[in-house]
């Protein structure tokens, strides 16, 4: 009934639940399957808006005919964006900065689905901006 490559996702969707409920009727699977999908909807809504307002942040930051600070990074895990994000906020609310009115390029605000227009994107951040802070 499903595509040989969807067995084994399945099979450990199973064998996940039967390990933490033993005793569970298939029923309660049933139930478990109906929340968790509802769960995964939402989150599928909420990553969707998140990348809207990312993707528009982006071609805001691209519009712009100057910008003063790039703020370059190569974030992969989850931690790696909240942190640079307090970095970035932090520093760029302090009051020494805020009444210089800096407008700089936040990565953990902007989005593009596509590695290539990202790395275009980089680019042209580079190019354009009159200071780069790169963060490992």
């Amino acid at each position: 009934m499903s595509n040989p490559d969807q067995i084994a996702p399945f099979l450990e969707i199973v064998e996940n639940y039967r390990a933490s409920n033993a005793d569970a009727a298939a029923s309660q699977f049933g139930e478990f399957l109906a929340k968790s999908f509802e769960a995964l909807s939402k989150s599928t809504g909420d990553v969707r808006s998140v990348r809207g307002r990312a993707t528009r942040n982006q071609n805001t930051y691209l519009t712009w005919d100057h910008m003063d600070v790039y703020f370059a990074t190569s974030m992969r895990k989850a931690w790696e964006y909240k942190d640079l994000f307090d970095f970035i906020d932090s520093l760029m609310t302090s009051p020494d900065l805020t009444e210089l009115d800096v407008r700089y390029f936040d990565p953990t605000q902007a989005y593009t689905d596509n590695r290539i227009n990202k790395g275009l994107v980089e680019a042209l951040m580079l190019k354009r901006a009159r200071c780069t802070v790169y963060s490992v």
